[in-house]
């Protein structure tokens, strides 16, 4: 065997995360099991590294909340965003593996430039309540 699939915490797939919402930051943090490092996203550009710790909470208690899964970063012309999975249904199973269809997002901006104009604010809502929709499709 060559060790890939070898059931240690960090080769497996979370199913849960903890979403901490910091000023200058978004931290996600397994929940389903034990874990070193937690991925982090600035908010001002949508960088991504792995980080051991929680940043200080200093003066404002950051919001938090679980999801369910990163879809990943969308660079448009107005900024960055990052994609999460707020909630989910199971539609089945395949192998004994559960299968599921996202219900929820959330976008989060990677932008927080504070040179930002009026034109570009309103343009980065208008492009986060299109990001924010949710279609229902009859099969």
């Amino acid at each position: 065997m060559d060790g890939t699939n070898d059931g240690s915490p960090s080769s497996k797939l979370h199913t849960r995360l903890r979403l901490w919402e910091f000023p200058d930051c978004y931290i996600l943090e397994p929940i389903d099991g034990l874990a070193d490092l937690f991925l982090s996203v600035s908010r001002a550009n949508g960088t991504m590294n792995l980080v051991e710790a929680l940043p200080p909470c200093g003066s404002s208690t950051p919001k938090v909340q679980t999801v369910y899964g990163v879809i990943g970063v969308l660079k448009l012309a107005v900024g960055s965003f990052f994609l999460v999975i707020t909630d989910r249904d199971c539609v089945g199973s395949y192998l004994g593996h559960a299968i599921f269809k996202v219900t929820g997002l959330k976008v989060l901006p990677c932008n927080n430039a504070l040179n930002t104009t009026s034109a570009e604010q309103v343009q980065n809502c208008f492009f986060c309540t299109l990001l924010s929709c949710r279609y229902q499709y009859s099969l």
